[in-house]
């Protein structure tokens, strides 16, 4: 059988409340998200989650409220417009890519670059 993108390694790990345990978060789990959330950076958020998790150990998800954490997180995250890109609240996010594309079509036209 032929692995798929989804069979890959996890591409973030939010740790757990049990010490060394984490749930593995993989790109289905992405892609399912941007289509909930589409004003949101998904995986700028993970990071932040990480980092959130990291921080507040007292404070890290069972491995049965995980999911309902990360969607709590990304819903509060779409209420707000997304990253907080100001008026950009209807137009989904540049995904990293793009913006580098944008960025070199700038730079080509910019008589001033």
């Amino acid at each position: 059988m032929e692995a798929t993108a989804d069979d890959l390694p996890a591409i973030i790990e939010l740790p757990l409340n049990t010490t060394g345990q984490y749930h593995a978060v993989t790109q289905r789990d992405v892609r399912e998200w941007e289509s909930l959330y589409p004003a949101v950076d998904v995986g700028q958020q993970l990071r932040n989650m990480r980092g959130w998790l990291d921080a507040n150990p007292k404070k890290r998800k069972t491995k049965g409220g995980i999911l309902r954490f990360v969607n709590n997180w990304l819903a509060r995250e779409q209420d707000k417009g997304g990253g907080g890109t100001g008026g950009t609240q209807n137009r989904p996010t540049e995904t990293f890519a793009e913006q580098q594309s944008r960025r070199i079509r700038e730079a080509i036209y910019d008589p001033n670059f």
